[in-house]
Order: structure tokens, then C-alpha cells, then sequence
């Protein structure tokens, strides 16, 4: 896949990792079995680990192995039930309408404050919301420290 080079703009703010808890809501929303493209996920992500340990075929990519997912078109992803992750906050408007055009059932998790944007506002009856009852925690890694911390919204999955 070429480079698009969109995500590479993305903020530095943006690799935040979802802890197990978050992910556990949506499997019993999954059909058992599924293969799922995970766009904005590594080898090592607690999206890839919780949802193969229960029993999912995973397909992981991230920019830094030089795979952009607005890349990705429909011919792409057709052997994938279902495309789910935490996209970079900053450019969730882009990813939600980039999986509207791919037409591939997804789960994205996202700032609530998100369903006012018109893309998801102009397509929100063809969606579900599952929403949290409270902030959830992310962390963040880097060479120095791992930190665990509350984003400033609330979130939801987006499908």
C-alpha cells in the first residue's frame, strides 16, 4: 500500500492504548470466529491480544510498519467481518468516513463529542452508540514512562 502520508500528520497525542476492560464489552457483539482487521493496532495491542485469546482471527496493521488505512479500499477488507479498533482521536472524522465508504461493519472507539461531526451526525441512524458509563482509562507508552490517565471525554464505539 502507498503511503498517504494523512496519519503521518497525525498528533503526538494520538498513541494512547485502550486497556482490556474496554474491549471486553464488545465481544458479545462479535459472531464467534470472526477475522478483524485491526488499522491503527500492533502485534502487541490489547485489541489484537483480547480479541484473538477469544477466539478471533486478527489482521493488525499500524503506520509505523508503513500501513496507512486510508489506503485501504473495499477490495481490501472484504475478507474481514469486521474492522475494529481506537483510531488517532484527531483524525477520527476522516477514519469514520473512510469506513463509511468502505462499507465493512466496524467498531471504533471514540469521543462521544464525535457524533456531532457531520459525517457521523448525516449517517447517526444507520449506527450504534455503545456508551460508557464513565471515562475510561487509556495509557500511554513512551521510552520514559507508562502512564495511566482518564482522557478529558467520555467515550463510545462507534458501529
Amino acid at each position: 500500500m502507498l503511503n498517504s502520508n494523512l496519519l503521518n500528520k497525525i498528533n503526538v497525542n494520538d498513541e494512547w492504548y485502550i486497556q482490556e476492560y474496554a474491549i471486553k464489552l464488545i465481544l458479545e457483539f462479535l459472531k464467534p470466529n470472526s477475522t478483524i482487521l485491526c488499522p491503527f493496532d500492533k502485534i502487541d495491542s490489547e485489541f489484537v491480544r483480547v480479541l484473538k485469546r477469544n477466539g478471533h482471527k486478527i489482521w493488525n496493521s499500524h503506520i509505523d510498519d508503513e500501513i496507512d488505512f486510508f489506503n485501504y479500499i473495499k477490495s481490501d477488507v472484504d475478507r474481514y467481518d469486521y474492522i475494529i479498533s481506537n483510531p488517532p482521536f484527531s483524525k477520527r472524522k476522516q477514519v469514520i468516513e473512510h469506513l463509511f465508504n468502505l462499507g465493512k461493519p466496524f467498531a471504533m472507539l471514540i469521543p462521544l463529542v464525535s457524533i456531532a461531526l457531520k459525517p457521523i451526525r448525516e449517517k447517526i441512524d444507520q449506527c450504534k452508540l455503545l456508551v460508557f458509563n464513565k471515562r475510561i482509562k487509556f495509557i500511554a507508552y513512551n521510552e520514559w514512562y507508562s502512564l495511566q490517565k482518564s482522557t478529558k471525554w467520555n467515550c463510545l464505539y462507534l458501529s
